[in-house]
């Protein structure tokens, strides 16, 4: 089965812009780039999964690599000299940042696997999901875990995480950018 992907180097540093873990230590970003994405048109629709709100359910579920059906980065991309990531966007995601949405929809999420310096090891998840219809902060629940184990414990698994929500507050319902995709 083929994955509904976005494509090029470009949209991959873009979207880590956009989705969770962007953030260095210092609060700043890890990469700043233009864009210019595309879509595979001959791709199957994407599957839409259901996210779990609580912390607990999230961490068992990005184990369970389902999301690897969404719409996704290409190819794992270098992050800065801190590894690499590959982003997958849930169906609603994708739509909503197409339509070019004020406010993303409840059940929309995110999914960033974060990698090693060689680009092939998983290091760790990070997820946000809008669980609630507020257009504050606490309708998003971020999640970030640096260990593919089960029961490795998450550095970040709440509503509002304050280390999350300072880089993403000025964009557009906490989602960093808008997919320019034709």
């Amino acid at each position: 089965m083929r994955r509904n992907n976005l494509v090029g180097p470009a949209a991959a540093l873009l979207a880590a812009l956009a989705l969770v873990g962007a953030c260095d230590d210092e609060g700043g970003t890890e990469t700043d780039a233009d864009t210019e994405t595309g879509a595979d048109t001959d791709a199957e629709a994407p599957v839409d999964l259901e996210v779990p709100d609580e912390p607990d359910a999230l961490h068992e579920w990005v184990l369970g690599d389902e999301y690897r059906a969404w719409p996704s980065w290409s190819s794992v991309e270098p992050t800065g000299g801190l590894g690499g990531a590959r982003v997958y966007l849930s169906p609603a995601l994708y739509d909503s940042l197409m339509s070019g949405a004020e406010q993303h929809p409840v059940g929309a999420a995110a999914v960033r696997e974060l990698y090693g310096e060689d680009l092939e090891t998983i290091t760790g998840y990070a997820v946000v999901t809008r669980v609630d219809e507020d257009a504050s902060a606490d309708a998003w629940l971020w999640f970030e875990v640096f260990s593919p184990e089960p029961d490795a414990t998450p550095a970040t698994a709440e509503r509002a995480a304050p280390g999350c929500v300072g880089c993403h507050q000025q964009a557009v319902d906490f989602i960093q950018s808008a997919l320019p995709l034709p």
